[in-house]
């Protein structure tokens, strides 16, 4: 692993994220996991941990590995957590601003993960106050096998953030699945939606094809209160979007969460917001669902947050996966198909 540090402000982050004619570049989604002013008081530092053991034996603090522990599945995912080191008054940060695959440099090489790491210190001159803090940043990504390299920008504090690249009107944020033991459930689909111009993403579906489920890794849900969406049907008039199992039947969605390793043949790991369900999906049209977490979810069997209240509060608090599924006669997550080639949009999604 290789770590490099460039003195420089907002111009060199643009240059840094600015696309290169020679260079093919892709966007990672990575979610924050903890982030605060009390870290490793050691020289500042960049480090990739792909199990629980390396961040026990890594001595960063008891806080820090309570956070990953609580929210990070190794089997699934690893975390990278930047440290500012120990710095003497206030203004200080540090975060992960970015993190994108690219081609190594030398032709059938493969690909390597670089992290944008933006480091804050206060303005030359400025009074930074007594006490000494010890920025960190700690967030999560699926696991690879591909080197990781780190690139750290000093920013000065009137610098734009860079921003971080992921989220839920990310394209390449979603799965078009489920994926289970290596089987993919919505059948000829791509694995991600396509993102266009305009920030809203779509895929694509019609008799030969169509999507179960649509989900982002979101984490936990725990202190959140509501789900949103809007989304819009494109096709040719007299489309038609019907159950996979029920032709003469329109579809549904759905909205839905999941735990990172749910029982597909057991209760309580699988939530739908049966009660915000949008029924039928029709071509031309442009709607919205709103689906609180307090309301009545229900689960895969007989379960629901009113009949089994203890086990839904564990569900959120052990979210994974959120977003919608498709259904039909049989199920709210049994997937659709369309008599012709529809476009789903997805115009805005949110969890609040």
């Amino acid at each position: 692993m290789r770590s490099k540090s460039l003195a420089v402000g907002i111009v060199a982050v643009a240059a840094l994220l600015a696309p290169r004619a020679a260079e093919a570049r892709q966007l990672v989604w990575f979610e924050a996991v903890a982030q605060g002013v009390d870290g490793p008081r050691s020289e500042p530092f960049q480090r990739v941990f792909q199990s629980a053991r390396e961040l026990r034996q890594a001595g960063l603090s008891k806080r820090i590995e309570r956070e990953v522990t609580s929210s990070v599945d190794f089997k699934d995912w690893m975390v990278l957590v930047v440290a500012k080191g120990r710095c003497q008054g206030r203004g200080h940060s540090i975060e992960v601003a970015a993190v994108e695959r690219r081609e190594l440099p030398e032709p059938g090489a493969g690909h390597e993960l670089v992290v944008t790491v933006r480091a804050v210190s206060p303005a030359p001159g400025a009074s930074a106050g007594a006490g000494t803090t010890a920025p960190y940043h700690v967030v999560r990504l699926r696991t690879s096998k591909q080197p990781i390299r780190f690139e750290v920008v000093d920013a000065g504090p009137d610098d734009e953030p860079t921003g971080s690249p992921h989220g839920p009107m990310v394209a390449a944020s979603w799965e078009i699945g489920p994926v289970i033991n290596g089987k993919n459930y919505s059948l000829n689909m791509p694995l991600r939606p396509t993102q266009d111009a305009d920030r809203t993403w779509f895929l694509e579906f019609g008799p030969e094809s169509g999507p179960h489920y649509v989900t982002f890794p979101h984490g936990s849900l725990t202190g959140k209160t509501v789900i949103r969406g809007r989304f819009k049907i494109e096709g040719p008039p007299g489309a038609r979007i019907w159950g996979k199992a029920c032709p003469d039947q329109p579809s549904s969605l759905t909205f839905f969460f999941m735990s990172s390793n749910p029982d597909w043949y057991g209760d309580g790991g699988r939530w739908w917001a049966t009660f915000a369900t949008k029924r039928p999906l029709e071509v031309g049209t442009e709607f919205e669902v709103v689906a609180r977490l307090d309301a009545n979810w229900t689960s895969v069997l007989t379960m629901s947050r009113e009949s089994g209240p203890r086990e839904f509060e564990d569900a959120l608090a052990n979210a994974d996966r959120v977003g919608f599924t498709f259904g039909d006669c049989e199920s709210f997550g049994h997937g659709a198909r369309a008599t012709t080639t529809v476009r789903f949009r997805v115009l805005d999604f949110s969890v609040e």
